[in-house]
């Protein structure tokens, strides 16, 4: 994965685009997802750098033996993974599943108030809880949807 990403970060930095998220599945299926600072993500831009990195991983070598790929916006539900990505999303509602449970909670939904030195800050249920980023198996955005 880590070879994955050196090879094709640079280049979606280039054209103005930054990776969100590289998965592998088992079956040599590739996905990446991207985003753009302003205007989000369109299929033509899932087209063009789909294209590119095809190149650049086909060029390398590292997916020897054949692989599919696909180009994706991270969607309105984004993972979290990063401590960019929980600074940069402060103010937002989630959803974070945690691996050892915090004050009796294994699954809890909140607002991001703050992440410092590896802490998340979630306000959740009146209170605000300190939450290890090592403890969370899974964090995504979880906005709420007007009906």
């Amino acid at each position: 994965m880590e070879e994955i990403i050196k090879i094709i970060e640079p280049a979606l930095r280039e054209t103005g685009y930054e990776l969100v998220d590289v998965e592998l599945m088992k079956d040599r299926f590739l996905r990446i997802y991207i985003d753009r600072a302003s205007g989000g993500v369109t299929l033509d831009d899932c087209a063009i750098v789909s294209g590119k990195i095809g190149l650049l991983l086909d060029s390398s070598g590292i997916m020897d033996g054949g692989y599919n790929l696909e180009v994706s916006s991270p969607g309105v539900y984004r993972r979290l993974k990063k401590e960019k990505d929980f600074i940069k999303w402060t103010g937002s509602r989630v959803n974070v599943k945690l691996y050892e449970p915090v004050d009796s909670h294994r699954k809890l939904v909140g607002i991001i108030r703050g992440f410092e030195s590896g802490i998340l800050s979630l306000e959740t249920e009146g209170r605000t809880l300190g939450i290890d980023v090592k403890n969370i198996a899974k964090a995504n955005l979880y906005p709420e949807m007007e009906i």
